[in-house]
């Protein structure tokens, strides 16, 4: 679990065993009354793994499958690689469609 996770364990606890009201557990969790009932519900049905969020262990549905991400890896350092600066040392890297004249050719 994350700290994250452990910090609502406890509140749903402290709640749990009247120490704590909603409205408490609520201001320290930093949620509404209405997510501490929920939080409160999956606690109940599920225990401490109710409090995990739903999609964790999944993969995410917009991840690329390994051929075709090292297709695309391989196409940009070859084909499409136009001398680009990685984005983190350009500051927003090279522009589409954009043609900068550094030869003082003509052009555009």
């Amino acid at each position: 679990m994350s700290e994250r996770e452990w910090k609502r364990a406890d509140a749903m606890a402290r709640l749990g065993a009247g120490k704590l009201t909603m409205r408490e557990v609520a201001m320290a969790l930093g949620l509404s009354v209405r997510q501490v009932r929920r939080l409160r519900r999956r606690v109940e049905g599920a225990g401490p793994a109710g409090l995990q969020h739903g999609n964790r262990g999944r993969v995410p549905s917009n991840k690329l499958a390994a051929a075709d991400r090292a297709r695309l890896v391989a196409l940009r350092r070859t084909t499409y690689h136009h001398g680009a600066v990685p984005i983190s040392k350009a500051g927003g890297g090279p522009k589409i469609g954009v043609h900068f004249n550094t030869r003082g050719e003509g052009g555009t």
